[in-house]
């Protein structure tokens, strides 16, 4: 079995169902994970023309299910149990499911603000990953929000595209690399602006 139905995930399921392995995969939501949530990406290797996250998630779903595999969607693991014999996930409705083998391929998750419209806009306006979706945004203005080494990194690389890269600090410091200020510093169309408002309650 299956925890996670990422990029990850699905090719793990693929190389197991391959091989002869009865395959089960479970996935909380929908199936593709982050990828499934991109624009478009361009850095994909196979697609010259560039291709969206959810096609490309619906392209790998649908080779990975041609091989046998088992899609148990909508479904979270609340806990898994070793009983000896084998391994059983236990799932948030109380339903068990046994296997002589788990892969645990849940990923990982951005941290949201969790602030109005954000959720409506996420993979449309709001991305997390400039190498991925910062070229449709050439000539245009980018906020970044964050201090830390990761919004610096995304706003050296956005500031190739972007006309204006505007970096919304959420505390009293900013606490990229010493390295990494003096990047900034050096560009010319990034502003660092220091706010409050956008903290997590």
């Amino acid at each position: 079995m299956i925890i996670g139905g990422g990029p990850a995930g699905l090719t793990c399921a693929l190389y197991t169902s391959r091989e002869g392995y009865d395959t089960a995969l479970v996935e909380k939501s929908a199936l593709g994970g982050q990828v499934g949530v991109t624009e478009r990406l361009d850095n994909y290797p196979g697609f010259p023309e560039g291709i969206s996250g959810n096609d490309l998630a619906d392209r790998i779903a649908r080779q990975v299910e041609k091989f046998g595999v088992e899609f148990i969607k909508a479904t979270e693991i609340a806990s898994i149990s070793d009983m000896g014999h084998c391994l059983v996930a236990k799932t948030t409705t109380g339903e068990e499911i046994d296997a002589k083998a788990m892969v645990i391929a849940t990923g990982s998750e951005y941290k949201m603000l969790e602030v109005p419209g954000e959720r409506k806009l996420l993979g449309y306006k709001i991305h997390f990953c400039s190498t991925c979706d910062g070229p449709f945004y050439k000539g245009k203005e980018v906020m970044v929000i964050g201090g830390g080494n990761s919004a610096f990194e995304e706003s050296v690389f956005l500031a190739r595209f972007a006309s204006k890269v505007t970096i919304v600090g959420r505390s009293d410091e900013w606490k990229a690399s010493a390295v990494l200020k003096q990047k900034i510093s050096e560009i010319p169309n990034i502003k660092l602006v220091k706010t409050k408002l956008l903290k997590n309650s």
